[in-house]
């Protein structure tokens, strides 16, 4: 979980801008801006469970509480990969989508991410 919300981090921004470019600035923008609000929240919530649990001594981490919590911060972790994971492929549709739209080919776009 924790490698998983690392990387969410540090995507944080390229998340941020492909929110734009696919929800753009309508009347809708403002329910999507909260969703992104609402992502970075639950973010950073994740990221400080993830540094508490790993800062619990071994006592700690034999209590029952522990499992629980650390399930909790895995689905967590696997519901904001997911949220992620659309935003950048709906931007990355759009994105090919739009190339060539003028009438002329559509010359070949490498989009951050790709490999």
């Amino acid at each position: 979980s924790r490698r998983q919300l690392e990387e969410l981090a540090m995507g944080l921004e390229d998340s941020q801008i492909n929110a734009v470019a696919v929800l753009g600035a309508t009347a809708a923008g403002n329910a999507d801006e909260a969703g992104q609000r609402l992502f970075e929240r639950a973010l950073m919530m994740a990221w400080r469970e993830a540094q508490e649990l790993s800062s619990m001594t071994l006592g700690q981490r034999l209590a029952a509480g522990y499992a629980q919590r650390a399930a909790h911060l895995a689905r967590l972790v696997a519901l904001l990969g997911e949220r992620d994971a659309d935003v950048a492929r709906r931007a990355k549709a759009l994105v090919l989508a739009s190339r060539g739209a003028g009438g002329d080919a559509p010359a070949p776009v490498e989009l951050p991410g790709q490999k």
